[in-house]
């Protein structure tokens, strides 16, 4: 009984420092996580939980929940730069793409299945699962969490998931235009995906990244997902890029793209204009319709059309818009009638009377009464030295025949 008393002392002596080494680091811990807490927009940096460089500042577009060691997206990104709200909660959870299948030395099918996590609020992680071993061929049962993650699946002829690996480990932050950040060389893989994407304000990219390095890659592995507005294709479909199908060039920057309406910004009252129509038996009416191309969805509806009275300016200007226009129309027809008599007049080849109406005088002047008078005479005198000069050559041809055959 004694001897035990005195291991027990020799250990709690021996075991004080670890255990003051212990409280000590389970304190800093706590009092760096603690103001971390009071900072919002920041994750506790597990690497070095203490002092300043504790709290590391979330990227941009990205949140974090409290204790929590990495940032996430909530699904709802506000752009100061377009001032414009997107909700991109359709997109929450776990997604999943597969790549091309590929085919091994037995003629084996296989393909690699990509899981991802974009959003939510809380987060949840992506999962990827492995029922086999590939070093020992035994089944093994294993799951794996990560915001991006990757496995292997062998379809035939029993469905075999393994070689399961974390592309990343945490969400950079989510960039609204390709020139900022130096991601403009993103959307160069998806040129055969239905062009490249351009730089509008409805295109997001979300940066994954992994800090576990590797020979190939030494800064790690990351995953860039372009997520673009577009209103034709609903919730959408994830796509791989078209000369790279196993989602990566190089091995070690893996790139996704997704259409989907859900990366479109949603609708205020400046994505729609008044439409206001004329004067009509004492009312106008205010119609509203979108801006073209229409990008936004949801959000306010288009108002119904409005009708008002129209006040006593807008009728007298309606008014004398309309008579104006009979006035016009009217003198339009009535001046080429009178143009056409004055040209068969000057002309003096119509042989039927030309005459002119009453109403005709206001659009005559004396001086085009004598100018058509006077055209008419020249054309007759002209007419007359013409008739006259044949008859003359005529005759002249007569004698001269004549003479001939008295000869």
């Amino acid at each position: 009984m004694m001897e035990f008393r005195i291991l027990m002392e020799v250990i709690g002596s021996r075991s004080t420092p670890l255990l003051l080494t212990t409280l000590s680091v389970e304190v800093q811990t706590t009092a760096a996580s603690a103001q971390c807490r009071q900072e919002t927009d920041t994750y506790l940096n597990t690497s070095n939980p203490y002092g300043k460089d504790s709290c590391v500042p979330c990227g941009p577009g990205l949140t974090s929940e409290e204790g929590s060691t990495i940032c996430h997206s909530d699904c709802f990104f506000t752009s100061v730069k377009h001032a414009r709200i997107f909700n991109l909660t359709g997109l929450k959870g776990a997604h999943s793409i597969a790549s091309g299948p590929s085919f091994t030395s037995r003629g084996y099918r296989y393909y690699h299945l990509f899981n991802m996590s974009l959003c939510g609020h809380p987060y949840k992680m992506a999962k990827c699962h492995s029922n086999i071993s590939l070093s020992s061929g035994k089944s093994l049962s294993y799951n794996m969490t990560s915001p991006v993650c990757r496995m292997t699946v062998v379809p035939d002829p029993v469905v075999i998931t393994t070689q399961t690996i974390s592309l990343a480990d945490q969400l950079v932050g989510i960039y609204e235009d390709m020139g900022d950040n130096s991601t403009n060389e993103t959307t160069s893989v998806f040129a055969e995906k239905g062009g490249p994407v351009k730089n509008t304000s409805t295109f997001f990219l979300f940066k994954f990244h992994g800090s576990s390095s590797s020979e190939a890659c030494p800064n790690g592995r990351s995953v860039w997902t372009t997520v673009l507005c577009d209103n034709t294709v609903g919730k959408g479909v994830l796509d791989l890029p078209a000369r790279c199908p196993d989602g990566t060039c190089d091995g070690c920057r893996f790139e996704i793209l997704w259409r989907t309406k859900f990366a479109c910004p949603i609708c205020t009252a400046f994505d729609y204009s008044r439409v206001r129509s004329s004067c009509e038996s004492g009312k106008k009416t205010i119609t509203y319709m979108w801006n073209q191309p229409r990008l936004c969805r949801d959000g306010v509806p288009l108002p119904p059309p409005k009708t008002s009275e129209c006040s006593i300016l807008e009728q007298s200007v309606g008014s004398a818009m309309k008579d104006f226009k009979v006035h016009f129309k009217g003198g339009k027809e009535r001046g080429k009638k009178i143009l056409k008599k004055i040209k068969d007049m000057a002309s003096g080849r119509k042989k039927e009377k030309v005459t002119f109406d009453d109403d005709d005088d206001e659009y005559l002047s004396p001086y085009t009464w004598i100018q058509a008078k006077r055209r008419s005479q020249m054309t007759s005198i002209k007419h007359q030295r013409a008739q006259g000069n044949r008859l003359l050559c005529n005759c002249s041809k007569f004698i001269l025949r004549t003479d001939q055959f008295k000869k």
